[in-house]
């Protein structure tokens, strides 16, 4: 294992890599020391590269030696290292990630921003819907660029299942083109009653695209029937509906029943 540390260290950046990729793939704690030592006394893409693999080996014994890189006059450096903090994840990782949020340069900032996504998901994946809903809110600020909001309003929606009917209806009427765009998928993909029934208590005031999704949404948790009532008019009065699929084409073996 240790034959492998002066190689890490030549300045070669062939071999260099070689040894790297040869650590990186390894379940010993000494490769994760090896690549943690060289990581302190390299520089330049042999660094990034050494960033890369402790990101991969999620490593959290290296948490202090990236965070101090986010800093680093270097962006690709400072990139690599917000890379894989996100990766190896955990509240220290999180802690500095947060802390370089909004100091970072703009061309660090969005990878900072990702790997904070990244984070989330993994709080959630882990049970902690609690801290997954809190740092989807704090991105779903104004301040952030829209595709950064949609991505962390859809990881409030799947962690605080409280919120998550309002959420959704609120996101579904939103003006933000790519909210509204993960809005349309969730009810379908949540699969989730109270969802679905929040949804239609607004169905008056949804647009068409809505309507479709909530239908296809309320399709596959099996209702398989359409109520049609009228609620004002006298005698003489007559009602009809036209029914077709999501491709406009007739339903084949559609009933029709008139109740009085």
């Amino acid at each position: 294992m240790h034959s492998k540390e002066p190689t890490l260290l030549s300045g070669e950046e062939r071999t260099g890599h070689a040894a790297r990729y040869g650590l990186e793939g390894m379940a010993f704690p000494e490769a994760g020391a090896a690549l943690r030592l060289a990581l302190q006394k390299t520089s330049g893409l042999t660094k990034v590269g050494l960033v890369d693999s402790v990101g991969w080996r999620r490593d959290a014994a290296a948490v202090p030696l990236l965070t101090p890189l986010l800093s680093a006059g270097d962006a690709t450096i400072a990139s690599a290292a917000a890379a894989a903090l996100g990766r190896i994840g955990g509240q220290d990782a999180i802690a500095a990630l947060v802390a370089a949020r909004d100091q970072a340069p703009p061309d660090v900032q969005v990878t900072v921003w990702n790997s904070l996504l990244q984070c989330a998901e993994q709080l959630l994946a882990s049970g902690d819907a609690r801290g997954a809903a809190d740092l989807g809110r704090d991105l779903d600020a104004p301040k952030f660029p829209a595709h950064i909001r949609a991505a962390a309003w859809r990881c409030r929606v799947l962690a605080d299942a409280g919120a998550r009917a309002e959420l959704i209806t609120q996101a579904l009427s939103s003006q933000e083109p790519q909210r509204h765009a993960v809005a349309l998928k969730m009810p379908r993909e949540l699969d989730d009653a109270q969802v679905v029934r929040a949804c239609l208590r607004e169905w008056a005031s949804l647009p068409e695209d809505v309507q479709l999704a909530v239908l296809d949404a309320d399709l596959k948790r099996g209702a398989n029937e359409l109520r049609l009532k009228v609620t004002q008019g006298g005698g003489g009065w007559a009602a009809w509906a036209r029914i077709v699929g999501t491709d406009g084409l007739a339903i084949a073996g559609l009933k029709a029943q008139a109740e009085r």
